[in-house]
């Protein structure tokens, strides 16, 4: 109701036109007292009178509120987001990630990327599957506990006797063995293990009557000490260390003790033929063999850095030579010298450079093999080649010229040659590049 009592007049107010047509509407003036005058045709009405009906009643004192009347029912929650254990997969690999990062920077540890990048790539499967389905929350507290575990026994390997490396004061050590010990034996076979550190090999004439001499630098306080025995014709010496969390937890093997010292300067001075077989987790090997006589040579690395000089060997054993790499880097001069009748280049990834100075007059036989990773191999310029190639991918060059796969190849002058390299080159991902240089 409009309760005007003067001063300024209301707004005019609209009036319907009448049924069936006629003028258009015409505002009129309000009297005062607020109602429009009349008439109202049908099916108008006057505006009522009287106060608006209440948009809202407060309930009687003592009576109940709305939510607790019966027939009340409670709005429904939106929706809520369902937690996966797979949401926890991906930032535990970054955490790990970043430990073992840290602590290789710190040296407390020597990690071996090229196994952590497969168990990196299981974990992101496992990650994929927790997210497509709901985990237990036990589940990814077990597997951290287990984390968490491990991480400890590598930081803190004497934290369990027997779990860990017995690790004390830096000793030095030194085993010889004398010519008159080897007696008779046709051959000196020298087995090297070790899960870390690094092994120095050399002739020395300045040993005396002593045709070996080992000299061990570590602070490994349950190091067996170098041993030697004879087996047939064979005299074997033995360095090898294989104790600790990496013998029998395998899945350890990716990690090495950065606190751990291990060193090993074996000198030789013997013409018996020598058998070599090294075996490194981690590590590094530097071979110097020259003016010895080299009857087979093993190296196998799964992670680490091999460098081989053959120099002028004294040999006529026609050895076997093997190179296996997990991942690593190699580097053999003047291999020729060793007169191998067979030389095996094995990769899983890393890189190698060859060399085949001095290659003797023969039939000389090369197999590479890599899955992924770059192999270079030096000939001497002017010898006859035979050449086979199993490419999936990567590139296969051998003497400026790029080969397919399956495809085959002799030189011009093969046939009447006295030296011969019969090279079958095999690669899944990288690349292998055979050169013919002028030593």
């Amino acid at each position: 109701m409009n309760m005007n009592t003067g001063g300024t007049p209301p707004p005019p107010q609209y009036q319907a036109p009448p049924p069936g047509g006629g003028p258009p509407p015409q505002y009129q003036t309000p009297p005062p007292g607020g109602n429009p005058p009349p008439p109202y045709p049908p099916p108008y009405s006057p505006p009522p009178t009287g106060n608006p009906p209440p948009q809202y009643q407060a309930p009687p004192p003592g009576a109940p509120p709305p939510w607790q009347s019966p027939g009340w029912q409670t709005p429904p929650l939106p929706p809520r987001r369902e937690r996966h254990g797979g949401d926890f997969v991906f930032p535990l690999i970054l955490i790990c990630l970043g430990v073992l990062f840290l602590l290789g920077q710190l040296n407390i540890i020597q990690v071996n990327w090229s196994i952590i990048w497969p168990i990196l790539l299981i974990a992101i499967g496992v990650g994929i599957i927790f997210n497509r389905r709901s985990t237990p929350g036990w589940l990814i507290a077990v597997l951290v506990i287990l984390l968490v575990i491990i991480l400890g026994f590598m930081v803190v390997p004497n934290l369990i006797p027997g779990m860990g490396m017995n690790l004390g004061e830096t000793q030095t050590k030194t085993e010889q063995w004398s010519q008159s010990m080897l007696g008779d034996a046709k051959t000196l076979l020298l087995k090297l293990e070790a899960p870390a550190g690094s092994i120095n090999i050399h002739p020395d004439a300045g040993l005396g009557a002593n045709a070996l001499q080992i000299i061990t630098t570590s602070n490994i306080n349950d190091l067996p000490a170098p041993a030697g025995s004879r087996t047939g014709d064979t005299y074997q010496v033995t360095a090898s260390y294989r104790q600790g969390p990496m013998s029998w937890l395998p899945f350890l093997s990716p990690f090495n003790w950065g606190s751990v010292r291990l060193e090993r300067d074996i000198s030789l001075k013997t013409t018996l033929p020598i058998a070599l077989d090294a075996q490194m987790t981690s590590g590094n090997i530097l071979a110097d063999t020259n003016g010895l006589s080299i009857q087979d040579a093993s190296f196998t690395f799964t992670s680490g850095e091999l460098t081989w000089d053959a120099g002028a060997l004294v040999s006529s054993a026609n050895p076997r030579i093997t190179f296996h790499f997990t991942s690593g880097r190699a580097q053999g001069r003047n291999l020729g010298s060793t007169n191998f009748r067979e030389m095996n280049v094995e990769f899983t990834s890393g890189s190698g450079v060859f060399n085949l100075a001095g290659l003797t007059p023969g039939v000389h036989s090369l197999r590479v093999g890599i899955t992924s990773g770059d192999i270079r191999i030096q000939v001497p310029k002017g010898v006859a080649y035979s050449v086979q190639v199993d490419r999936t991918s990567g590139s296969v060059i051998v003497d400026g010229r790029s080969f397919s796969n399956g495809e085959r190849f002799e030189s011009p002058n093969y046939t009447g040659a006295t030296t011969k390299l019969d090279m079958q080159l095999g690669i899944t991902s990288g690349s292998i590049n055979v050169e013919f240089n002028a030593f």
